[in-house]
């Protein structure tokens, strides 16, 4: 089937840059990430907020923009 893998953080575009680099003609993203912390707006901090946002949604711009 040809599958691999490479580490990398998902949410910084160099990073990524590497994994599309390394896998070359790309025909298929399964982009599998996402987290949920914190269930209540006033007990969320904001350090804690910001980083539900970078894997749910920063890390899904910077997979489908790179790919």
């Amino acid at each position: 089937m040809g599958a691999r893998w490479v580490a990398a953080d998902t949410a910084v575009p160099d990073q990524f840059a590497a994994v599309v680099a390394e896998a070359g003609a790309i025909d298929l993203v399964v982009h599998a990430a996402g987290v949920m912390d914190g269930t209540f707006v006033r007990k969320e901090t904001l350090e804690g907020f910001e980083s539900v946002v970078r894997t749910n949604l920063t890390s899904a711009f910077v997979v489908a923009h790179g790919a």
